[in-house]
């Protein structure tokens, strides 16, 4: 009997502003299940499965809207106010997180491939376990740019120490996407990383040093 293979789970991270996010669109665009842990907490916050009143007790009443739900925007900023505010919004976010992005990985199991696009993804190894981590990097002075309508620097700042630095991330990878230039540039590589990924699924194993593109 031919034992089914299961999905190879690729991991998606980057610096903010590196341009992960533009990745996953493009890996989307060709097929590719990409899981947006993004979303993915947006939903978890929406469905009550972090309690409002633990909520409350860590960051306010100000984090919620008129109606009651979390104020996303708000949230963040109390969050990303220093690094103990940011670990107790992990410490009551992120095992509701986990859990959904495991039952979404079962609910795609017939994928050969399925990728999460995560900031944090390296971070969670022990809980949600990828085969492949892919690493979208960008020079510093460009992610600012990229980042500058969405965050003010304060802001690009608080969020950015609150992640793995790059040679973190760098040193957890097997393909490094250079995402230095403009996004016209990023087709051909991202041809490369579904021919790599493809490959990976059907069983090649893992180069011994990381793949540039």
């Amino acid at each position: 009997m031919i034992e089914k293979r299961k999905p190879l789970v690729v991991g998606l991270t980057g610096a903010i502003g590196a341009g992960k996010t533009t990745v996953a669109r493009l890996l989307r665009a060709r097929g590719i299940t990409v899981i947006d842990a993004d979303e993915l907490g947006r939903r978890v916050l929406e469905e009550g499965a972090v309690p409002a009143a633990a909520l409350e007790r860590e960051f306010g009443a100000t984090i919620f809207k008129d109606d009651g739900s979390v104020d996303r925007k708000a949230l963040a900023r109390e969050a990303f106010r220093s690094a103990d505010s940011a670990a107790a919004l992990n410490e009551l976010i992120h095992p509701a997180l986990w859990e959904a992005l495991r039952q979404e990985i079962a609910i795609h199991g017939e994928e050969s491939i399925i990728v999460i696009d995560a900031a944090l993804i390296v971070e969670w190894e022990a809980e949600v376990p990828v085969g492949v981590v892919v690493v979208v990097e960008a020079p510093e002075a460009i992610r600012r740019e990229r980042s500058r309508v969405k965050y003010g620097p304060a802001d690009f700042e608080a969020r950015q120490a609150r992640q793995l630095d790059v040679k973190a991330k760098r040193a957890a990878a097997h393909v490094i996407i250079d995402n230095s230039g403009a996004e016209e540039k990023l087709g051909p590589k991202i041809e490369a990383l579904v021919g790599i990924l493809g490959r990976l699924a059907a069983g090649e194993p893992l180069p011994p040093s990381p793949t540039e593109l």
